[in-house]
């Protein structure tokens, strides 16, 4: 239920050690390992509680979180790079990946089609996105929906406790 806070927070903390000239290599480093937990940790712990519970489904949560350290810690060593002012990740960046988890969780729960399946195709799937060569410009497109996703699936969440 308080898996916003971690995006919001993410959000919040590069830019307001940006703004206050506190940025350091330690803060780059404890940033890296709160993403770890909140962005490889909080889907798995999500799907379990969901009833993705089985040996099988151990093994592909694993898979999903090995690829989510490996690309929090290949993101360490290479920074993004800059094509005509634009900047890339290589990788589907872990955020992107656990955002778009809780939105579809969100959204397929809402809708009573949220099966095991789900969870079978889009740990793998996700978790090669994070450790591909593929270029993401940093907040492209895909930024944009998933954080009007993240909007409509909060709403969606709160009717449905309410």
């Amino acid at each position: 239920m308080y898996w916003y806070l971690s995006f919001i927070s993410d959000l919040l903390d590069g830019f307001v050690a940006r703004k206050l000239n506190q940025t350091s290599h330690f803060g780059k480093e404890l940033d890296r390992l709160v993403d770890s937990s909140s962005f490889g940790i909080i889907p798995v712990f999500l799907a379990y509680k969901l009833g993705f519970d089985s040996f099988t489904a151990t093994l592909f949560c694993t898979l999903y979180l090995t690829c989510c350290l490996w690309r929090l810690a290949h993101f360490n060593i290479n920074q993004p790079r800059v094509v005509q002012g634009r900047t890339f990740f290589t990788g589907l960046p872990s955020h992107i990946s656990a955002g778009w988890f809780i939105a579809s969780v969100i959204g397929l729960r809402w809708a009573g089609w949220l099966t095991p399946v789900f969870f079978y195709v889009y740990f793998p799937l996700a978790g090669a996105l994070m450790v591909s060569g593929i270029s993401y410009p940093k907040n492209g497109v895909w930024c944009k929906i998933l954080y009007f996703a993240l909007a409509v699936g909060s709403v969606l969440n709160w009717l449905s406790l309410a």
